[in-house]
């Protein structure tokens, strides 16, 4: 009976041992094989996918084992941009959130972000990729720093697109950071490079400085076709503001080793048709006038993107004035024109759909979510004031934001005033040679009449006050070089130069004596005030004449109600004194 009992304990004992040995063997190799896996995904993800189906496909695999493997599935199919498994990552978000390191619950959260940015759905990619950085332990030496890294620059180029250049730029500085702690050096640089949009709108003055250096440290080390096509901002910065000798260099560097531009078949890769815009205007500002209306019609033919035509239109406006070609002036003027206009809609429409997904899937839900969660008071009160604080950042972004929106519309509004009166000024001159020629067509009479008229009540829009047609109006003044000079400074948003002023005066003591004698006939009109008559005079709007000048609105505002007093002895409102001086003063 003993015997029978030991024989049996023996056997119990080499069962176990049996089955303890091979769950361990089994246990080494599917660590191995989890090993393997995270080593490949990061070089080669199409190989990670294969080898991830290979070793899990027998179904012998813990639950713990399971989840790692379709983690590291879901991060090989983000890498290959294939399309998200909705369902799985919903799975591996519930299971981490009481499981495996911080790590793997860092890199669940940045894939679910990145799975909204390919739904268009950036609020919820912005609270998976915050989320993400709350789960991250960086006091862990084996933090992931790659994967926080890439965090932060979705984040940044998501904020860009936001317009919320501020954060974004924190938001870079930090993916650079985390680049660095990785000892990813390529990432790192090319971060840097990738902050030139946030600086272009916060600190326009380092863009070219940032952009420069970035292109350096990609030379040091070895990156010679990333340099070269870092250099393409700088061009763009150089060109429009004239150093074509500090460009040239660039511009070899960036045509010969960037792979974007093929100096044989002269074409850039897709998305980089600006560049046709920069080689058009360096063409231009060198007086190679062919070759620069060849590449601004390139960039006409091979892109509809609002920002290319509106660049194009611009580039053909300029070869043309160089031309004197007046018909074509007006041509591509208008064409820059509703170029600037589509691509501020297109800007404002853009910027509305981001506030409506905002609106849909606000952050007061996610903070309910959140504490009926956790269900504690001090949280929920910390909570209400995390937003609080968020909503008044939110408020004084949008305020900034909104300023920039009121110059840019200052600025289109200068930019149509211009070129209503440089039409008006054509359609004027044909209705006279109809009318002086004592032409028999009374139709194109009409029509001359009818076009002169929209011209003025567009005018008269802009002025707030009607504008009646005058096409007797003294064209020496109406038609000097500079008053169209002066017109061109105020669409482009530049202050005038005190010659331009001197000019601008020389012609009405020229050509208006009497005009002149009718201002100072009861008060002496200092400099300021005799110029701003005399722009008001030729029907310039308040926007270009605080332009010109640089006066704020309510400055220029409050000059032309004294202006009312000194000119003609009675008070008044700034838009009746616009319309005395043009009414009522002598035109000579």
């Amino acid at each position: 009976m003993k015997k029978r009992t030991l024989g049996i304990i023996t056997y119990a004992v080499v069962v176990a041992t049996t089955i303890i040995c091979a769950t361990s063997c089994t246990s080494t190799v599917t660590k191995h094989n989890i090993a393997t896996a995270d080593s490949i995904v990061n070089v080669n993800p199409k190989a990670a996918l294969a080898f991830i189906d290979s070793v899990t496909g027998s179904g012998d695999l813990s639950r713990a084992s399971k989840m790692k493997f379709a983690l590291l599935k879901a991060k090989a199919r983000n890498k290959l941009y294939l399309p998200a498994d909705t369902a799985m990552l919903e799975t591996l978000a519930e299971y981490y959130d009481n499981h495996g390191t911080a790590n793997d619950r860092m890199l669940t959260q940045y894939i679910i972000g990145c799975s909204y940015i390919d739904r268009n759905d950036a609020p919820r990619a912005l609270q998976s990729f915050q989320d993400a950085i709350e789960m991250a332990d960086t006091t862990d030496t084996e933090c992931d720093y790659g994967t926080l890294s890439r965090i932060y620059s979705q984040m940044s180029n998501i904020l860009n697109d936001e317009m919320s250049f501020t954060y974004a730029l924190e938001a870079g500085k930090k993916s650079i950071r985390y680049a660095l702690a990785a000892k990813d050096t390529f990432n790192a640089i090319s971060g840097y490079s990738y902050l030139t949009a946030s600086y272009y709108f916060t600190q326009p003055d380092s863009v070219l400085s940032v952009n420069l250096k970035a292109a350096e440290m990609y030379k040091e080390h070895g990156y010679i076709q990333d340099a070269a096509a870092t250099y393409g901002i700088p061009i763009f910065l150089l060109i429009e503001k004239g150093k074509l000798k500090e460009a040239k260099p660039y511009m070899d560097l960036y045509e010969t080793y960037s792979g974007i531009y093929d100096s044989k078949t002269k074409t850039t890769k897709k998305g980089h048709e600006i560049y046709y815009y920069v080689k058009g205007m360096y063409y231009v500002l060198t007086h190679n006038l062919d070759s620069a209306e060849y590449f601004a019609r390139k960039e006409l033919r091979t892109t509809s993107d609002f920002d290319n035509r509106q660049g194009a239109a611009k580039c053909l406006y300029m070869i043309y004035k160089k031309k004197r070609q007046t018909d074509s002036i007006i041509k591509y003027a208008e064409m820059w024109n509703a170029a600037t206009d589509s691509a501020y809609a297109n800007m404002s429409t853009t910027h509305l759909q981001q506030m409506r997904a905002k609106y849909d899937y606000s952050q007061s839900e996610r903070i309910a979510e959140r504490n009926a969660a956790e269900a504690t008071r001090m949280k929920l009160l910390a909570a209400i004031f995390v937003l609080a604080l968020v909503l008044s950042l939110f408020f004084i972004l949008f305020i900034m934001q909104k300023r920039k929106k009121d110059a840019a519309i200052a600025k289109q509004l200068n930019a149509k005033n211009a070129l209503y009166l440089l039409l008006l000024d054509k359609k004027e001159k044909e209705l006279r040679e109809a009318q002086n020629a004592k032409q028999v067509n009374e139709i194109l009479i009409k029509e001359k009449v009818a076009e002169v008229k929209n011209l003025q009540d567009k005018l008269s829009e802009l002025h707030g006050l009607s504008i009646e047609t005058d096409i007797d109006r003294d064209k020496n003044i109406h038609e000097a070089a500079i008053t169209y000079h002066l017109h061109e400074l105020a669409s482009s948003g530049c202050k005038a130069k005190q010659s331009d002023i001197d000019e601008l005066q020389k012609l009405f003591e020229t050509n208006m004596q009497h005009f002149i004698a009718a201002l100072n006939k009861y008060n002496r009109l200092n400099k300021t005030e005799t110029t701003i008559c005399c722009l008001v005079k030729l029907n310039f709007i308040p926007s270009e004449i605080g332009c010109l000048l640089n006066i704020s609105p309510q400055n220029l505002t409050n000059i032309r109600k004294r202006l009312n007093k000194k000119i003609f002895g009675v008070d008044g409102g700034a838009k009746d004194l616009d319309y005395k001086v043009r009414k009522l003063l002598p035109n000579d």
